[in-house]
């Protein structure tokens, strides 16, 4: 049985289909960001007809929009794994902050950043839809961790929330902010040293 996904003219298009299109469109938006990419272009380069293209994706504005949200969804995804939570809370924030700062410092994150800022005039909604579905999802997500761990008298907090944002804001000091402006970028070590740095602070500022 075929896998497929409803699209916004109501037709089912499958998975593979699909990934072809948003991959495609991906890189024409990022290379040529919005104005400049072609739907000629981003129809070539899947190797699809024009008419599967359009029959899914009505417009390149619609075609843009899925291929952010798909993104922003990927990147949370990456930069917000828990899966090793049951190791020891210094090793699980650790390897949490490692995989944030490598996921938003990947070149292609970084043009992602960079299109849905100068592409918010137009699409004033992506930009709440990337904040709900990258970074508020992920801060809960954390949260509920550290929830877990103020159960277990491991650390003591009001504000899991809160704390959750200043942990991302440890790990994260300027990095980025550095990284888009100069084009430097930590290196492995150096980032490892600023993550380990960040965990050793957090859990000695909400130590029971």
């Amino acid at each position: 049985m075929t896998d497929a996904r409803p699209s916004a003219a109501g037709r089912p298009l499958s998975d593979a289909k699909r990934e072809m299109i948003l991959s495609a469109a991906r890189r024409v938006f990022l290379e040529e960001g919005f104005d400049g990419a072609s739907m000629q272009h981003i129809t070539a380069l899947a190797g699809v007809s024009k008419a599967t293209v359009y029959n899914h994706f009505p417009s390149k504005d619609q075609l843009f929009e899925a291929v952010m949200l798909e993104q922003v969804r990927q990147l949370r995804e990456q930069t917000f794994s828990l899966s090793g939570q049951l190791g020891r809370p210094e090793d699980v924030l650790f390897g949490l902050g490692i995989g944030f700062m490598s996921g938003i410092l990947q070149p292609q994150n970084m043009k992602l950043a960079r299109q849905l800022v100068s592409e918010g005039w137009r699409f004033p909604h992506l930009g709440r839809a990337f904040m709900e579905e990258g970074p508020t999802r992920g801060t809960q997500l954390l949260a509920h961790y550290l929830q877990a761990l103020c159960s277990q008298g491991v650390l003591r907090m009001e504000d899991t929330t809160l704390a959750a944002q200043q942990f991302i804001a440890l790990v994260e000091v300027g990095q980025a902010n550095v990284a888009h402006m100069t084009g430097e970028f930590p290196s492995p070590a150096q980032m490892a040293q600023r993550v380990h740095s960040a965990v050793r602070l957090f859990m000695r500022g909400y130590a029971p």
